[in-house]
C-alpha cells in the first residue's frame, strides 16, 4: 500500500516543482529543467 501512495505522490510533487519553476524562471530554464527530470527518469528506468 505504501508503494502505491508513493507512486501517486511523486508525480504530484514533480508537477508542483515544475509549476514553481514556471512561475520563477524563463522558458529556456524551464525546458532544461524538464529535460533533466525526464532524463533522470529514463536513466532510472533503464537500470
Amino acid at each position: 500500500m505504501k508503494n502505491d501512495l508513493v507512486l501517486l505522490i511523486l508525480p504530484g510533487a514533480l508537477l508542483l516543482i515544475v509549476l514553481i519553476a514556471l512561475s520563477f524562471h524563463d522558458n529556456d530554464s524551464i525546458k532544461t529543467r524538464i529535460r533533466k527530470i525526464f532524463d533522470g527518469r529514463a536513466i532510472r528506468s533503464k537500470v
